[in-house]
């Protein structure tokens, strides 16, 4: 995952899943259903990463 900059275009993250994907390789992503799950849950998983980053205790984990 890349996280850039809107208006310069600067990479400001690059993360990658130890998952690899393995969350949803079984069932593949072939109906958008599938894809917006998947998409959900890494937005999740970022959400929750960058509030721990910030020091947070009470950062909500992403649903399985």
């Amino acid at each position: 995952m890349n996280v850039t900059d809107s208006q310069s275009g600067e990479r400001l993250i690059t993360a990658v899943d130890r998952c690899g994907g393995a969350k949803y390789l079984w069932k593949g992503l072939r109906r958008w259903e599938d894809f917006e799950a998947a998409a959900i849950y890494f937005a999740q998983a970022l959400r929750w990463r960058a509030c721990e980053l910030r020091g947070n205790t009470n950062c909500p984990m992403p649903e399985n």
